[in-house]
């Protein structure tokens, strides 16, 4: 049996600790634009309702519900968001 790793990534947190930084200041306004734009393509992934991209917006953290710090976390959602991508591919 194998196993595939699904890394996450807090891309918020991420970009925040690069900013503090001293030495990064030069990246603040990449960084915030590239923050906004990835805003934009979790909405859109939202739209699209695949849950194979939900699970990718999970994985960055860009859905508040996998977001520990956030009031909207459900930690069980990798589980069932996997759980809808199985449920799909058996659909098809």
């Amino acid at each position: 049996m194998s196993y595939k790793l699904n890394w996450r990534c807090h891309i918020p947190k991420l970009f925040a600790e690069i900013l503090n930084n001293d030495t990064a200041a030069i990246l603040a306004v990449p960084l915030q634009i590239t923050l906004g734009i990835l805003g934009e393509v979790a909405q859109r992934a939202i739209e699209l309702d695949d849950p194979e991209l939900h699970l990718l917006m999970l994985r960055l953290t860009l859905y508040s519900s996998a977001d520990p710090s956030s009031d909207e976390y459900d930690p069980d959602v990798f589980k069932k968001t996997e759980a809808a991508i199985i449920a799909k591919r058996k659909a098809s």
